[in-house]
């Protein structure tokens, strides 16, 4: 972003959420601030709210040191073979594409790395992915992560995915993108036509909030993707003061499963560095899932928390599974955590 679209920015933030632009423009110094054009302009015609905005509205909170909250909550730095790669389990791993992001989320996990001046992911790096892929036939499953890869411009974008088509191990190739909420028109003919000639795409949503699925553009971009032969799963964090109530997270799970958006992992918070004021209590926690429960099949996600070694712990609700002893796991991850607050 320029400086003065960052300005801009500032200015139309400060006036839907009352903080200041120095309050923001603090908070932007220690973590940068990215707010696509598509959300502008609709929270300046007023159709997208304060709570769905929190998910990317600079707040002081995050300059805050909490304890047990950590600048690689997941582990991630003992998990890259390559710069490029995150390898957590046997026969698959994440390619990290881009560090640049077409929003910032201010509860990221990898908020320590994405969009600084200096976090680029060069060419050179992106073809060792290709060359650590190839020299490991057991590998046929990817996640093409970042930042977020539709950052990318299609020239880059498709040049390396027609060196990824090359792979014929790879059965799945996984986008995960908050473009189809943040840039639908980024999901443009070019790339849905270079994706549909490929039938192992699979698209990888990021809506935490209803207002995430609910505009025009959204529900046409969807279109064109399930058109494409592209299946689009959702994944959601719970967030405080974004979507911590029962109310708000049923309508978000019934309205992607009315779009054939299948709500698929619903995380609880990594507790990393600067985001301890998204984190939801256990209960309620608890309560929002088991009133999910009652929604039809399709539209329950499974509960998911990340533990230091970046691996998934996932749940479905039943009457006989103690989801309070599930989530205490996680706070026990989290307390041998070895990674040091970072300052």
């Amino acid at each position: 972003m320029s400086a003065q679209t960052i300005t801009r920015t500032m200015s139309v933030l400060s006036e839907v959420s009352g903080f200041s632009t120095e309050e923001i423009a603090k908070v932007a110094e220690r973590y940068p601030l990215a707010v696509s054009p598509f959300i502008v302009k609709r929270l300046q015609e007023g159709n997208y709210s304060l709570e769905a905005l929190r998910q990317f509205l600079p707040d002081t909170r995050e300059l805050m040191d909490i304890e047990g909250f950590v600048g690689d909550p997941t582990g991630e730095k003992e998990l890259q073979p390559e710069r490029s790669i995150l390898r957590t389990y046997h026969n698959r791993l994440a390619i990290i594409v881009t560090l640049k992001c077409l929003v910032y989320c201010r509860f990221c996990f990898r908020k320590e790395k994405v969009g600084f001046p200096d976090s680029v992911m060069p060419e050179s790096e992106l073809d060792k992915a290709i060359d650590y892929i190839a020299a490991h036939p057991e590998i046929n499953d990817i996640l093409l992560s970042g930042g977020d890869p539709l950052s990318l411009s299609n020239q880059k974008l498709l040049s390396f995915l027609k060196k990824l088509r090359e792979l014929k191990q790879l059965k799945a190739i996984r986008i995960d993108s908050r473009a189809l909420s943040f840039a639908p028109d980024r999901l443009d003919g070019e790339l849905l036509e270079f994706l549909e000639a490929d039938g192992r795409y699979w698209y990888y949503a990021h809506m935490n909030h209803p207002d995430d699925v609910n505009h025009p553009d959204i529900i046409a971009a969807t279109k064109r993707l399930l058109s494409a032969g592209i299946p689009i799963y959702n994944q959601c964090v719970f967030l405080a003061g974004v979507n911590d109530n029962v109310e708000t997270m049923v309508e978000l799970m019934e309205t992607c499963y009315e779009h054939k958006i299948i709500p698929y992992n619903l995380y609880v918070l990594d507790r990393v560095k600067g985001g301890a004021h998204f984190d939801v209590p256990i209960d309620r926690v608890v309560e929002i899932y088991e009133a999910i429960s009652h929604l039809a099949g399709p539209a329950q996600p499974l509960l998911v928390f990340v533990d230091e070694k970046s691996r998934k712990h996932r749940a479905v609700y039943h009457e006989s599974l103690d989801l309070h002893q599930f989530l205490n796991l996680r706070m026990n991850y989290s307390n041998h955590q070895r990674q040091p607050s970072l300052v």
